[in-house]
């Protein structure tokens, strides 16, 4: 009997006879319906109307049954249904998406081990004017096995096999066995020891191509402090290695997957020259948590900083490929919407721009990006992406445009696509790392630290590599009102470029003269000495602070920074900003704030460049009742030799009688921009009725309008929502 045969014919004894006397027993019922009107007419006076109906529906059913006192079955399953009609200019198009995930899960779990398998299924159907598409099927059947002896290193051990094919299997066929070993022990309470094993057979049975790998990694850390804390020591070393076979006898492309050493991330104006921190997030493995970096709709004075996404292989390594995944599907007029910068670099610290990608495809059924470019071999290669600038208008799908508000990264992976017959062979890699660190404290008053902190690598795909940082590290509290910190620091890399040589210098000082005002003015310096060149990289920047009255915060800020690379070029540049905060009554909010900053590039062979940029916001948000909202934003931004940009926003939310079943919802939102003299507005009404805990429909009504140079549209929908769960 097959797999999914089994599975259904377990779910079925498990549901029907057995729910009676089930431990617990839950499900849903949700039908959704949408139908939408969109009229758009161009500069030419040519109009395009559509008209769109959905009708969905979901089920879904779960069991969870305590058979013996450490055992535990769990069964359930989800049905969807979706049923689509479009009509473009009376030409008229259906689609029916179906899918069915039914799951059954047995676990043993005693306080000593733990036992468990399962079997999971994803089957998805779509039907386009009555013609099918390849029905894809994903099946994941698995076992596990844990062992907690106290005292003693535990045992984890996951074995299971992934399927990925159309039914019929003609463009689709690929399994995935695998068997993950893990351990963990602690000798003492200073020391952790870690081992990792895991195994695979990947196969595409209509490329006729398959990949064994077979990876062994060990990590041992240590920590203690000496003396009363005066003397602090923490130390890590790490060993991998990775033996992989791959056996080809077909044609056409695979990707194979890379592995970086750690993911980097970034919000910075200047892609070109950044040093990216590390983002372990984006690398965990973890496709549905986001990494903190966001790239939905922000509007102004939000963060609209280019979002910079890395990965450091430790190595050069040969890139082509880059999955970006976010948290939720994106309909074409949403993901096609960004462009996706594509950029390497030896030290992170100066990137290239290698290629533009402009759109991504993003998957149908996953929730990512492909970027896809020419092949790079760098050891650093991030992508760099820009926060949508307008929301998308309404669609059937996604009636309310604010669900694109938020959209968080979640995962970056990379892979290496190439023919399959230039991967066959075998290949093995073994890196190693060691990261060791020590701190003493030479003053207590004032309090004075000598640390150091050694980090080598070595792999079999490069040479040897170290980073030695020594830096002195002080912080004094002068009195009541002055308190300051510095540090200076040498930072020697050796890596295959050769010897590098840093030095780091900060300082900084503090006033407070009232609890209601604050002073600090801060000095950062860097100077890179490397095969007899010098560059020097140095900022000033003074901050103040002030409560002037109850319900009144103001800041001034501003800086210079000035650079001189070994090419012979000088930049300069300088920076500031205000802010009033105003609070005249504890319903009234008001905001200004405006920035500006200037920069100038001479020297080094180049053509002088000077830009300027400036801004300004203002902001008020009004609360006379706890159920209206008033909203409105003014913003202005100018940059040098090009127009001066606005934006205009304003906005009302009225949600009378918040208590009791019944809730109403009026929300009302208005944008203009001078870019393309465009006016967009918004009109939501809604109302929800919560039949009972467990029982809810929603209806509302949206009316979107949006004109500009280019176009005039007009949409209207009508959605309603009923939700039973049991």
């Amino acid at each position: 009997m097959r797999p999914r045969a089994l599975c259904l014919a377990l779910l079925a004894s498990a549901l029907w006879p057995a729910a009676a006397r089930a431990d617990g027993i839950g499900g849903l019922l949700e039908y959704s319906f949408s139908k939408g009107n969109t009229e758009i007419r161009d500069a030419s006076e040519r109009t395009t109307t559509t008209d769109s109906t959905l009708f969905s529906q979901r089920y879904r059913l779960n069991l969870d049954k305590r058979i013996f006192p450490t055992v535990t079955v769990s069964a359930g399953g989800t049905f969807e249904r979706i049923d689509v009609r479009t009509e473009e200019n009376g030409e008229g198009t259906d689609l029916v998406s179906t899918r069915i995930l039914p799951f059954v899960d047995l676990v043993l779990n005693t306080q000593l081990i733990t036992l468990g398998g399962g079997y999971q299924l994803n089957e998805a159907t779509v039907k386009i004017n009555g013609v099918s598409s390849p029905t894809l099927v994903r099946e994941q059947s698995y076992a596990r096995f844990g062992y907690r002896p106290d005292g003693f290193p535990t045992l984890n051990l996951q074995a299971g096999r992934n399927e990925f094919y159309d039914k019929d299997k003609i463009r689709q066929d690929l399994v995935n066995d695998y068997l993950n070993i893990s351990s963990q022990y602690s000798p003492t309470n200073k020391m952790q020891l870690s081992y990792l094993g895991a195994l695979s057979k990947g196969t595409d049975k209509l490329k006729d191509f398959e990949t064994k790998s077979f990876t062994n990694g060990g990590t041992a850390t240590y920590s203690d402090s000496y003396w009363k804390n005066l003397v602090t020591f923490s130390g890590m070393y790490n060993i991998n290695n990775l033996n992989s076979e791959f056996t080809a006898g077909g044609q056409g492309e695979v990707s194979v997957p890379l592995f970086p050493f750690q993911g980097l991330s970034a919000l910075n104006d200047t892609p070109s020259l950044v040093v990216l921190a590390p983002n372990p997030l984006l690398i965990d493995g973890n496709l549905t948590a986001g990494s903190g970096i966001d790239i939905g709709f922000v509007s102004l004075p939000g963060d609209t900083r280019p979002r910079n996404l890395g990965l450091d292989f430790v190595v050069p390594t040969q890139v082509n490929t880059l999955y970006v995944w976010v948290d939720k599907k994106l309909p074409p007029q949403v993901s096609d919407a960004y462009s996706w910068e594509v950029y390497t670099s030896d030290d992170n610290r100066e990137w290239v721009l290698r290629q533009t990608v402009s759109p991504a495809p993003f998957a149908p059924f996953d929730n990512r990006f492909e970027v896809r470019f020419q092949n790079v071999n760098s050891r650093f290669v991030k992508v760099v992406t820009r926060p949508l600038a307008n929301l998308p208008p309404p669609t059937v799908e996604f009636p309310d445009p604010g669900v694109f508000r938020t959209i968080p990264v979640t995962e970056l992976q990379a892979f290496n696509t190439k023919p399959v017959a230039d991967v066959a062979g075998k290949s093995s890699q073994t890196s190693q790392a060691i990261t060791l660190d020590a701190r003493v404290r030479l003053l207590s008053v004032p309090s004075l630290y000598y640390q150091v902190t050694y980090f080598a690598a070595k792999s079999t795909l490069a040479p040897y590599r170290y980073t030695l940082s020594n830096a002195l590290l002080a912080n004094h509290q002068f009195n009541r009102v002055f308190s300051g910190a510095a540090s200076v620091s040498r930072l020697d890399t050796e890596d295959q470029r050769g010897h590098e040589v840093t030095y780091i210098y900060n300082a900084s000082l503090m006033a407070v003269p009232l609890p209601t005002l604050t002073h600090n003015l801060s000095y950062s310096g860097r100077t890179v000495e490397f095969e007899g060149r010098r560059g020097t990289f140095n900022s000033i920047y003074l901050t103040n602070s002030a409560k002037l009255y109850q319900g009144v915060d103001a800041s001034l800020s501003g800086g210079l920074d000035f650079s001189s690379r070994e090419s012979g070029e000088k930049t300069q540049g300088t920076t500031w900003a205000a802010s009033l905060n105003l609070t005249p009554h504890r319903t009234l909010n008001v905001n200004l704030s405006y920035s500006g900053n200037t920069s100038e590039a001479t020297g080094g062979g180049k053509p002088d460049t000077t830009s300027s940029s400036s801004g300004g916001t203002v902001s008020a948000s009004f609360t006379p009742f706890s159920t209206l909202y008033l909203y409105g934003d003014w913003s202005r931004s100018s940059q040098a030799d090009q127009p001066t940009f606005t934006r205009t926003n304003y906005g009302a939310n009225w949600a009378p009688f918040p208590d009791g079943t019944l809730h109403f919802n009026i929300n009302y939102l208005e944008t203009l921009q001078s870019s393309d003299e465009s006016r967009s507005r918004s009109l939501t009404s809604g109302v929800r009725w919560n039949i009972n805990p467990r029982a809810s429909i929603d209806v509302a009504y949206t009316r979107f309008l949006a004109d500009s140079n280019f176009q005039e549209q007009q949409s209207d929908f009508i959605t309603s929502n009923l939700r039973i769960t049991f």
